[in-house]
């Protein structure tokens, strides 16, 4: 197994999906928070499940 290749495949997929979310939201001013949440929920309940705690901002 290529390690770099997994790797490579990850944050191939990490981007579409990144930019799947992005291009529904139509809202200039709104896409930075709804990125951000968006992102801290995709990696949490994706890649991050049980690894490690991801903490939203209050």
């Amino acid at each position: 197994m290529n390690l770099a290749q997994v790797f490579k495949g990850i944050k191939s997929k990490m981007i579409s999906d990144f930019n799947d979310i992005s291009s529904q939201i139509k809202h200039r001013s709104s896409k930075g928070n709804i990125r951000e949440r968006e992102l801290i929920k995709f990696l949490k309940y994706t890649f991050l499940k049980n690894w490690i705690s991801v903490k939203e901002k209050s």
